[in-house]
């Protein structure tokens, strides 16, 4: 199956499809990250000033 696709030229259709969703993944995982660090930020200073 491997070389069917490879001799098509599928093969690279189907790793940029891989590459393109492990790079959205990653983006969307450290913008959620950023975004959870500055919440904890924010309920660590409400916490010391109460």
């Amino acid at each position: 199956m491997a070389d069917t696709m490879r001799s098509n030229g599928k093969i690279y259709v189907v790793v940029a499809v891989i590459m393109i969703l492990f790079v959205g993944f990653s983006i969307y995982t450290i913008s959620v990250d950023k975004k959870i660090s500055k919440l904890e930020k924010e309920v660590f200073k409400e916490k010391v000033n109460s």
